[in-house]
């Protein structure tokens, strides 16, 4: 494992939307890789040269565990330690950008594959390994995944958790909110209607709404959160600007219907008839039950491996909501610190993989 990991941080995969090239080598390596083990595998286009991974053993009838890694990474600027492709070993640990988001969790879901490819008859059911495309960005490739219609028992989605269960994270509902004005030249201002000031009253609302979410009934992972990220208006210094808007990223718990939240945010401005809400992207709050019984085995999984700490949730969003939407038993497991990621040494310890190999052979096997 620790040389495919090294091998699998050596290839580049930055998500376009963060200035990188994108998957696809990474995607030909896989391919080529679970090819070789005389295995169904399919490359499913996302996008053009963005491929999901699938491979699937055992039993095409009966439902699969589906073990899921995101192939793409964040950009490496300010990268800090060397090159961030050229993975280092120090101290029992693997630095190198997606070390630990999440190229640990592909090379042990593909470690564990490759095991039960050559070893089908201790497969308690069968299995799917795939490697996604965009999770960073829009989880594209997870939702697209499931357009394969394979027959799911549940479904592992890869990310660090210190080989803990997470069966519950938030979603988002994100949006933008676009003011219109009336240009003017700004040595006459009372020509116009300047859209930036217009905003003004929108934020304030946004901050009322903002401050009404923060005193809601909290969920097990704190409760319903909105930030504004970005705001552009304005063609220069001497127009007034005909327009503004802003970005809006509002999180999402167990329980909320993303419809009514966008409903209830285009009701919040109806009186003003120069915004419109225009929304984005709306990703359902991931919950799977304590007392699913795929939960229940993978924390049995867990405790005969060690210690059980019981289950987990997460602020933080993953693939597993494309899985959870779609009715399947959905956790996020897997090798690593979630505070690694993303960081500029971002860093995994060996051992987290070697743990996490024998809870998943534990789970997949007849015994």
């Amino acid at each position: 494992m620790k040389d495919l990991l090294k091998k699998l941080i050596s290839i580049p995969s930055v998500n376009p939307s963060m200035g990188g090239t994108g998957e696809a080598a990474l995607s030909t390596f896989l391919f080529d890789r679970l090819s070789a083990l005389g295995v169904e595998v399919i490359r499913q286009e996302v996008f053009p040269g963005r491929d999901n991974i699938a491979a699937r053993i055992g039993a095409k009838s009966e439902p699969a565990i589906l073990l899921e890694a995101h192939m793409d990474t964040v950009a490496v600027d300010s990268w800090a330690k060397g090159d961030p492709f050229f993975p280092q070993e120090e101290d029992g640990r693997i630095y190198g950008r997606g070390s630990c988001d999440t190229k640990a969790s592909m090379a042990v879901f593909l470690s564990c594959f490759e095991y039960f490819a050559a070893n089908v008859e201790q497969l308690k059911r069968p299995l799917v390994f795939a490697a996604t495309v965009d999770e960073e960005e829009r989880q594209s490739g997870a939702y697209k995944l499931m357009g394969l219609d394979w027959p799911l028992y549940g479904a592992i989605a890869g990310e660090p958790t210190l080989c803990r269960i997470i069966n519950q994270h938030k979603g988002c509902v994100r949006f933008a909110i676009e003011v219109a004005g009336l240009a003017a030249h700004s040595s006459s201002p009372e020509l116009g209607e300047n859209a930036i000031s217009r905003m003004g009253e929108v934020i304030r609302r946004m901050d009322a709404y903002r401050d009404s979410l923060e005193s809601s009934v909290s969920s097990k992972m704190g409760g319903p959160t909105v930030s504004i990220g970005t705001i552009r208006g304005g063609a220069g210094i001497n127009i007034v600007p005909d327009s503004c808007r802003i970005e809006v990223d509002r999180r999402t718990v167990p329980g909320e219907k993303p419809e009514e939240i966008l409903a209830s945010l285009i009701s919040m401005f109806s009186d003003l008839p120069w915004v419109k809400v225009v929304p984005d992207l709306v990703r359902p709050a991931m919950a799977t039950s304590e007392e699913d019984g795929f939960c229940q085995e993978l924390a049995e999984a867990i405790q005969s491996h060690g210690t059980f700490r019981g289950f987990e949730s997460a602020r933080y969003m993953t693939n597993a909501v494309a899985y959870s939407d779609k009715g399947i038993s959905s956790l996020v497991f897997g090798p690593g610190d979630i505070s690694k990621a993303h960081m500029n040494d971002e860093f995994v310890e060996f051992q987290e993989l070697e743990n996490a190999k024998a809870i998943l052979i534990k789970l997949l096997s007849q015994s």
